[in-house]
């Protein structure tokens, strides 16, 4: 029996968004919840979790969103939201190991370091 591929439809753009903001969520949850469980130090190292969490993806995902329109790596999509939500996982991955124990500062830096990883491997790829 040969596979039709037309009876297949693409992927919702609307439900991959949904799904990266799902994953974010319990992203941020899940270090908040494992900084304080290790640390335990009255909260303070879970809400600076939380907030590299945020800043880091965030980080990520506009950095990844802008250098893949300008290189143009798709002329037919005017915006590439699909490198916008996996720019947005790749900073997640990032920041995870080290989310209780940078500043701010750091955190958004190591967001645009996990932006050009996933930028440079999925080019390589």
């Amino acid at each position: 029996m040969k596979l039709d591929e037309s009876n297949f439809s693409s992927q919702s753009p609307q439900q991959v968004v949904l799904g990266t903001l799902i994953l974010w969520l319990g992203w941020t949850l899940f270090n908040g919840g494992s900084s304080f469980g290790t640390v335990g130090d009255g909260g303070v190292s879970a809400s600076r979790a939380m907030m590299n969490t945020i800043i880091a993806p965030s980080a990520a995902g506009i950095t990844t969103f802008f250098v893949e329109q300008k290189l143009g790596g798709n002329t037919n999509i005017r915006y590439n939201f699909s490198a916008l939500t996996n720019g947005i996982l790749g900073g997640l991955v990032s920041i995870t190991a080290a989310c209780d124990r940078v500043h701010p500062w750091a955190a958004f830096v190591i967001g645009i370091i996990g932006a050009f990883v996933y930028i440079g491997s999925t080019r390589l790829l």
